[in-house]
């Protein structure tokens, strides 16, 4: 099989209704390919959206008001569904928010340098003030900010975040999916000048030792180009992300390689 190189992916966004809705469900293939896996039942998926719909919106500040008309649903539905989304966070999607506002409390501090709490507290959206002094906490006890008076600033260069455990793995896993979000956003749906927002697919014959070896290979380097671009970095830089991942089958060891 000849190696083959995907790049269709427009730069210049469509704004049509049908693109928008084609998009959309293209997006929605990884999801419903973990719920056909796990033989989710329709309604079961059906509640998983509008729960995780809910809480994005709440997220970026949305009142239940001005959520009424998006869900059309009544006030009172609309507390309904807030108390079930309470209710049904378990405690690993509590420990996965926790890390995530650790990973977002931590961006803050490398974009921005010292800051108090308070002016952390006003840059982390959705986020309580309680909310950000334990994940102040937990940091400081992790080495990776260290305070100065009523200051905290970063002291890690690099953040490690391999961890076994099911909060960290589901924390990772969003954290791993936001930049292929932004990918779509940007080159489908907004019209957005002189950023970068790269994506191609490399599906290729390999054996699995040969994979393995090229993916550590490339993976350190990077790795390494991406703390030393961090560091050198002005202080009003942007945010960049990298979303690295390779697969490949058991057997015909058909590899796709995925970069943003």
């Amino acid at each position: 099989m000849a190696a083959t190189t995907g790049e269709s992916m427009s730069t210049t966004p469509d704004t049509t209704l049908e693109l928008k809705v084609a998009v959309l469900r293209a997006s929605l293939g990884p999801a419903l390919q973990l719920a056909r896996a796990m033989a989710l039942p329709v309604q079961d998926l059906l509640d998983v959206v509008e729960l995780e719909y809910f809480r994005a919106m709440r997220g970026d500040g949305l009142s239940l008001r001005a959520l009424a008309p998006r869900f059309g649903r009544s006030l009172r539905t609309l507390a309904t569904l807030s108390r079930r989304a309470q209710r049904q966070d378990g405690a690993i999607a509590r420990g996965s928010f926790a890390l995530e506002t650790m990973r977002l409390v931590l961006l803050a501090l490398s974009r921005r340098g010292p800051r108090s709490a308070s002016a952390i507290a006003r840059s982390v959206r959705g986020r309580s003030a309680e909310e950000i002094d334990r994940a102040l906490e937990a940091l400081s006890a992790l080495g990776l900010v260290e305070r100065d008076g009523e200051r905290f600033a970063a002291r890690a260069a690099h953040f490690q975040r391999i961890d076994a455990r099911p909060a960290h793995r589901v924390e990772s896993l969003r954290h791993f999916l936001a930049p292929i979000g932004d990918v779509i956003l940007r080159r489908f749906l907004r019209d957005e000048r002189g950023g970068e927002a790269f994506a191609r697919v490399l599906t290729f014959r390999a054996s699995p030792e040969a994979l393995t070896a090229l993916r550590e290979k490339h993976y350190a380097a990077l790795r390494d180009d991406v703390v030393a671009i961090d560091a050198s970095a002005a202080e009003d830089a942007g945010v960049a992300s990298i979303a690295w991942c390779s697969v490949s089958e058991e057997r015909t060891a058909r590899a796709q390689v995925r970069t943003q």
